[in-house]
């Protein structure tokens, strides 16, 4: 059985998600989930005192807990189960954890796109005021300034014939204003038309392209021809790269059914097998866990790898003497049988 975690396309504002279980058999018409942090050893349990949203931090606890029961739906062949609240906003992103559903438990780590639920009211409006605050607080501070200059201050009365002057002078300095105003105007408007799409912060062109990092997750984001080639770059950048960036990129190679990501992603989570790059140079490591490094040699395996065929016999081996109703779970479904 694989498992993964995608988020619900039809809750933009986030705390609901979905389960999908794929090569798993069953005809039960709901289900419970279990979650188990593998990294404090502790089960995620319900919170006191949550509401619809349930905000707050997750009650991690010694014994195990069922959320549920959740009903299955059967989507082109594999079962979906939508979670909410209750447990997607207790988790927080790329926490490695072991989900119980439907009599089996997978490892999984959790994506950085199922995002925990925020208020209603902290929706959509605040981004927008933050986006545009630097133009906004620009804007104020001008017209600010010109109130001040044409805000009508107490005068000592004057003779007719001096009056008759100074409201000569006044018409110019109207004028004036007139025109800084028509300028600044003009000027927003432009600046308005300059705004990026990415972040909506107005920026003023330069001659100059800046340097942009051959490094970071966006350039190699958009690496095009597999996850093959992003690996070489990621090799290549070493330390400049994070272990969180380089795990996204590694999760995009899973999710598209790369051999090269299956089998990185197989021996990250088998001790036996050490990526001196990613382990140590870039530090993306995890615990050692036979029985999902053999789930990902024999995906690998399948998709056309044959470093992942040799090295499944060995986890195999390993998994052969392993006692844990995981690891023999494992060594049944992914392991060739004598």
């Amino acid at each position: 059985m694989t498992l993964r975690v995608v988020p619900d396309p039809e809750e933009p504002g986030g705390g609901f998600g979905y389960l999908v279980l794929e090569a798993v058999n069953s005809t039960e018409p709901t289900v419970d989930v279990q979650v188990f942090d593998t990294y404090s050893d502790r089960w995620l349990g319900a919170s006191e005192g949550d509401g619809p949203i349930t905000i707050g931090d997750g009650n991690w606890q010694a014994e195990a807990y069922a959320f549920g029961p959740y009903p299955m739906q059967d989507k082109g062949g594999a079962l979906w189960i939508r979670i909410g609240p209750e447990i997607v906003n207790k988790i927080a992103e790329y926490t490695p954890l072991r989900i119980s559903v439907a009599g089996q438990s997978v490892d999984v780590i959790w994506p950085d796109d199922v995002l925990p639920r925020t208020a209603p009211a902290l929706v959509g409006e605040i981004r927008s005021s933050v986006v545009n605050r630097p133009i906004a607080e620009q804007r104020a501070k001008v017209v600010a300034e010109i109130d001040e200059l044409v805000s009508p201050t107490e005068e000592p009365a004057l003779e007719p014939v001096i009056a008759t002057q100074t409201s000569s002078g006044q018409w110019i300095i109207w004028c004036i204003l007139l025109a800084l105003l028509a300028a600044v105007a003009v000027y927003f408007l432009w600046l308005e038309q300059e705004k990026t799409e990415s972040t909506g912060i107005a920026y003023e062109p330069d001659d100059e392209a800046a340097d942009v990092d051959p490094c970071s997750f966006a350039v190699l984001d958009q690496i095009t021809g597999g996850f093959q080639k992003t690996e070489v770059a990621l090799r290549d950048c070493g330390a400049r790269i994070s272990a969180s960036d380089s795990l996204r990129l590694l999760e995009n190679g899973v999710d598209a059914g790369s051999p090269e990501a299956l089998l990185l992603f197989g021996k990250l989570n088998d001790a036996q097998q050490v990526d001196a790059t990613f382990e140590t140079t870039i530090g993306l490591s995890f615990d050692d866990e036979p029985a999902t490094a053999a789930e990902y040699y024999a995906r690998a395996k399948t998709a056309g790898s044959p470093e992942a065929e040799n090295l499944l016999i060995v986890i195999c081996q390993r998994l052969s003497t392993l006692t844990s109703t995981l690891a023999k779970g494992a060594y049944n479904d992914y392991c060739p049988q004598p």
